[in-house]
């Protein structure tokens, strides 16, 4: 299981990105979600996450902490 922490970008489609990102510390390792600004993140839930073979896979939200 990954853990990821969902963050908001400026620029993109419509003003911002939406990303996970896995490591803080590591610049550029973040993947873009597909169209996250639509989607409620609550466990049992799914979203779209580019891979870096640039294909779209799904995840199921397992756990939502606030921050």
């Amino acid at each position: 299981m990954e853990r990821g922490l969902l963050t908001h970008r400026g620029g993109g489609h419509g003003g911002g990105t939406w990303m996970i990102d896995y490591d803080p510390r590591k610049v550029g390792e973040e993947e873009s979600g597909f169209h996250f600004e639509a989607h409620v993140f609550k466990p049992g839930e799914y979203v779209s996450i580019g891979g870096p073979d640039g294909y779209l896979y799904p995840y199921r939200v397992t756990t939502v902490l606030p921050r």
